[in-house]
């Protein structure tokens, strides 16, 4: 099967060739409309073919939502059950549990720090973050305006537009 690579380099070389070729107007008219069939029954199958990925990538994106929605919700269960055996084995003062395969028991997670709301530490207490990006909409409106600026330029892309 020829690829859409190699019909549109064979029409770029048949163009070539015609355009040194003293042809009437209508000869190449009709030699360039029987070239360009090809090409578009290879476009037509070819964006066919991407519009059928496409619908395998979105039900594939939502198989991928749902099934991590059902591991939150599974692992929001777990933390619950937990919670409520550590909370009623505090409370009944029950301090291990276990079967033949598994043992449960109370026991101390490490110290942690806890900051209250609102509370102003000084300034040797506290970790700044930041990040440096470019504000491509300020640079776009500068060079817009008639601004030079060295690296930097607007360029036009393309892309396949599919109604």
């Amino acid at each position: 099967m020829t690829t859409l690579y190699e019909i549109t380099a064979e029409y770029r070389a048949a163009l070539a060739q015609i355009a040194d070729l003293e042809l009437p107007p209508e000869v190449v008219a009709d030699t360039v409309e029987g070239l360009q069939g090809e090409v578009q029954d290879k476009l037509r199958a070819v964006v066919a073919y991407s519009l059928e990925l496409d619908i395998l990538a979105d039900g594939a994106a939502k198989a991928a939502k749902a099934m991590s929605d059902r591991a939150k919700a599974l692992q929001a269960r777990v933390d619950g059950l937990r919670a409520y055996a550590l909370n009623s084995m505090q409370a009944t003062g029950i301090g291990e549990v276990h079967t033949a395969e598994w043992a449960a028991k109370v026991a101390k997670k490490p110290a942690s720090v806890q900051v209250a709301e609102g509370v102003q530490l000084p300034p040797e207490y506290m970790r700044v973050k930041t990040t440096e990006e470019p504000d491509k909409a300020k640079l776009k409106a500068a060079i817009e305006a008639g601004a030079a600026i060295e690296g930097v330029s607007i360029v036009q892309g393309f892309r396949l537009a599919i109604k």
